[in-house]
């Protein structure tokens, strides 16, 4: 399951949040990276899918236009002249969401927390199959020799005399 995101979103989170989904998705951090490079690591992850709008996008400098760019997988070309061809590509990749202006004043709270519940509830669900993979590995060998030490001794048996 996909997780969905607003950018105001994504950016509006701290450091250790970005760097806890970081390591949700898997994605390598180096030591130091900076908060930029965070947020863009996120926005490019396979697992997330980014709803904005054009008016959003416009609003951002090229430079960071053309770095989303290309987490998305676009290749750059000579048909990339402007800001709008950008967001065109952006759109065109399907790692972005065009989010209609007139939809984000309609969401009822009711809908959003049913999203944030459903999108909660696959990322525990995700975490606690990929923990039990990990326990399984640690545990099957750990019971095994509690098992072997605690064997019982043979029985024995006392005769009268």
């Amino acid at each position: 399951r996909m997780l969905r995101y607003r950018m105001r979103d994504v950016e509006s989170f701290s450091s250790g949040e970005l760097r806890y989904l970081a390591g949700y998705f898997h994605i390598p951090i180096e030591r130091g990276v900076e908060r930029p490079a965070l947020e863009l690591s996120i926005l490019g992850s396979q697992h997330v899918r980014i709803l904005a709008q054009r008016k959003d996008l416009r609003s951002l400098p090229v430079h960071r236009l053309k770095s989303m760019l290309k987490i998305s997988g676009v290749q750059q070309s000579a048909a990339i002249l402007d800001k709008d061809d950008i967001i065109e590509h952006l759109f065109a990749s399907g790692h972005f969401v065009e989010e209609h202006a007139d939809l984000v004043g309609r969401d009822t709270t009711a809908e959003s927390v049913d999203v944030a519940t459903s999108d909660l509830h696959a990322a525990l669900e995700a975490s606690i199959q990929e923990a039990d993979a990990r326990a399984l590995d640690i545990n099957a060998p750990l019971s095994s020799v509690l098992l072997e030490s605690r064997l019982i001794p043979d029985p024995v048996v006392l005769l009268e005399v």
